[in-house]
């Protein structure tokens, strides 16, 4: 099951001049993050195999 991206996280408080972050939003994105780099080396290492495949294919 895939979570949806997590819209809007940072709040700006003009006030005191700085950003916040809401720390349940912050571990919610932190999470995300982590899910979508695990899933990009997963990616990258199917290409790298499949393109060693192909390599030896060629020969």
């Amino acid at each position: 099951m895939r979570s949806p991206l997590v819209p809007a996280l940072l709040q700006v408080s003009t006030k005191l001049g700085k950003v916040e972050l809401d720390p349940l939003k912050s571990e919610i994105l932190l999470e995300e993050k982590n899910r979508l780099l695990m899933r990009m080396n997963f990616l990258n290492s199917k290409r790298a195999e499949y393109w060693k495949m192909i390599e030896k294919r060629q020969e």
